[in-house]
């Protein structure tokens, strides 16, 4: 299992040390930031809060973009800590964290993302998501802390890694994902779906294929299936 953190716009040193720390204490050493907003230069405060994962703080990667992030991985998972409050955000109807087991990608590599300290990830950035996961939380202040957060997941995450082993088959790339999502898209053309409806389709065909973890196999023969309805 092959895991990457991912921290969008990070602005506080404290909360870079703790999570450096919390992926030491869960077995994990990749870490992108995304335009980070602190002086990379001056990390005294987050190698203190590090403790033993200083390393980490060294060995951490700088992007100027999520693109760039997430160039090279097979599942995105999101974090969000608003839930939907109408259909019409199919972005943002999340799965609680004991719910990854289905998600984690075992035979590639899976992105993390946690979004800015204060307003978390953008629906643009949500929308770049295989699926997105919440912490339930009191509705009178169900936001957590970036650190807090990421110590339930990283943890959660964690557990599934020493409970599971590998399966038989090989799990859909984010290559052939997205060549899926291509032909969904072209099939809604094709029918005559309502245009401004697309989207929403799309997004929550995008969240039905996240949370299934499907195979490569399978991945290609609802290709196959698109193919044809497209072509007739």
């Amino acid at each position: 299992m092959q895991i990457r953190v991912v921290l969008v716009e990070i602005e506080g040193e404290i909360n870079l040390g703790s999570i450096c720390r919390l992926c030491k204490n869960f077995g994990f050493s990749e870490l992108y930031l995304v335009n980070p907003k602190l002086e990379l230069n001056k990390l005294s405060t987050a190698y203190g809060f590090a403790m033993h994962a200083k390393e980490l703080i060294k060995d951490i990667k700088v992007v100027t973009s999520l693109k760039d992030a997430l160039a090279d991985v097979d599942a995105i998972i999101g974090t969000t800590a608003i839930p939907a409050s109408t259909i019409s955000n199919p972005l943002r109807f999340p799965i609680p964290p004991e719910e990854l087991q289905n998600m984690i990608n075992l035979n590639g590599k899976t992105a993390i993302l946690f979004g800015r300290e204060g307003t978390g990830l953008t629906n643009e950035e949500l929308n770049s998501c295989d699926t997105v996961v919440t912490i339930p939380a009191d509705g009178e202040y169900p936001t957590l802390n970036i650190a807090q957060a990421a110590a339930i997941i990283l943890y959660t995450i964690f557990r599934l890694k020493k409970g599971r082993k590998h399966g038989r088959f090989r799990s859909a790339s984010q290559i052939e994902k997205n060549k899926l999502f291509e032909y969904f898209s072209q099939l809604l053309k094709k029918i005559g779906f309502i245009e401004a409806k697309r989207p929403i389709a799309e997004r929550i065909f995008r969240n039905i294929i996240g949370r299934a973890f499907i195979s490569g196999r399978e991945c290609h023969t609802l290709i196959g299936v698109f193919r044809r309805l497209i072509s007739r």
